[in-house]
């Protein structure tokens, strides 16, 4: 009787000593998993948002690891990156609603689960954020009015490329200066765009795309011929405007390409045969506000319908608001504070790292987050 206890504890015990064995293989390799997806991310933010578009996932399953290990900080990080890539993922905004609730942020959640309710067909998921919205803590939220910077001390210059539409370049300049609160000033001379590197398309019927322009000689054709008013001290920028075809090393076409303190848009793409004048404007200011706001140093959002959320195509980009989002307002508000000296904001100015963008054809937590710095495709 007593060497079968003895053998049953005997036998406990191993089970027991298995199970701890297993418990630990599953945990090394655990760690070894998040570890290759940490790597994998880290490479991802590198990349051009066109081709990290491709490897979004990889965003979202670190999230999960994270969230696994109780480690809800870098699980909002990686959704926040991931979201800026695909803002129309509304299973990942779901989960980052969730986690904004657990932390307090209840106007962010709010919004973005009103964003789920209004555009999101999944009967089961909106469910669920309903049930989610009809926590006490929501039933006192109302919508805040975040207050548009007063940055009328600071310029950003707009270059005309010879052949811009004046109508489009006006436009934009007004909707910049209404949207940034920026003194916006057109430069009375046209540039002519440097042909140097250029791809020729006679066979398009399509004036605008015969001449696809290298998009990083003309940046760096802004920066070598207006270094003088780059150099002006309340100056945030040069943003060009173009109504040819741009390109940039192995993209087919861009939208624009931005980099701190001068960037380059074009409309070309945004024309149809029989579009309206109001669409082709609405889509050149969206794209302007997108340039602007990496030339100013601020980060892509998570919100899907804000004029600098990034669009896959162009369908996505029209289903985009010509306005500002909430958190790329108060990212602004946060860099250019209103109640800092000049001295003191164009210090944080020159030390706030920029996001990257980009947009092409082919091929948040609520704060202010650093990333690498980059030309930004688009």
């Amino acid at each position: 009787m007593n060497n079968n206890k003895f053998k049953c504890l005997f036998l406990f015990l191993i089970i027991l000593f298995l199970m701890g064995c297993a418990a630990r293989n599953i945990k090394k390799q655990s760690d070894i998993d998040l570890k290759k997806l940490e790597e994998r991310a880290k490479y991802l933010n590198t990349l051009s948002d066109v081709h990290a578009r491709n490897y979004v996932q990889i965003y979202f399953e670190l999230a999960n690891a994270y969230m696994s290990s109780g480690r809800n900080e870098d699980a909002i990080a990686a959704l926040t990156k991931g979201l800026r890539v695909n803002s129309w993922d509304y299973g990942n905004q779901y989960i980052l609603a969730k986690l904004e609730i657990k932390k307090g942020f209840y106007q962010q959640a709010s919004e973005r689960l009103n964003f789920i309710i209004e555009h999101c067909n999944d009967p089961s998921l909106i469910d669920s954020t309903k049930a989610l919205l009809s926590m006490e803590e929501f039933k006192n939220i109302k919508d805040q009015a975040v207050l548009r910077p007063n940055l009328h001390n600071y310029k950003l210059y707009i270059l005309k490329f010879k052949g811009a539409n004046p109508l489009i370049v006006t436009s934009i300049a007004s909707r910049i200066t209404q949207e940034f609160g920026l003194m916006v000033e057109i430069i009375e001379d046209e540039a002519i765009p440097s042909e140097s590197d250029i791809r020729n398309k006679a066979s398009n019927q399509n004036l605008s795309m015969q001449k696809q322009y290298n998009a990083t000689i003309l940046l760096d054709q802004i920066l070598k011929i207006y270094k003088d008013k780059l150099s002006e001290k309340m100056t945030l920028g040069i943003l060009g405007i173009i109504g040819s075809d741009i390109y940039a090393e192995d993209y087919n076409f861009l939208f624009g390409l931005a980099r701190e303190q001068i960037g380059v848009i074009s409309y070309a793409r945004f024309f149809d045969n029989d579009l309206a004048w109001d669409i082709v404007i609405k889509r050149s200011v969206m794209q302007a506000f997108s340039s602007t706001g990496f030339i100013l140093g601020i980060p892509r959002c998570t919100t899907a319908t804000c004029a600098r959320a990034y669009p896959h195509n162009l369908s996505e980009h029209d289903r985009k608001d010509d306005k500002l989002c909430m958190i790329c307002l108060e990212n602004l508000n946060k860099k250019y504070a209103t109640t800092k000296t000049n001295k003191d904001q164009i210090t944080e100015s020159q030390q706030f790292n920029h996001s990257s963008e980009s947009m092409h054809g082919a091929a948040s937590t609520q704060s202010v987050i650093s990333i690498v710095k980059r030309d930004n495709y688009e």
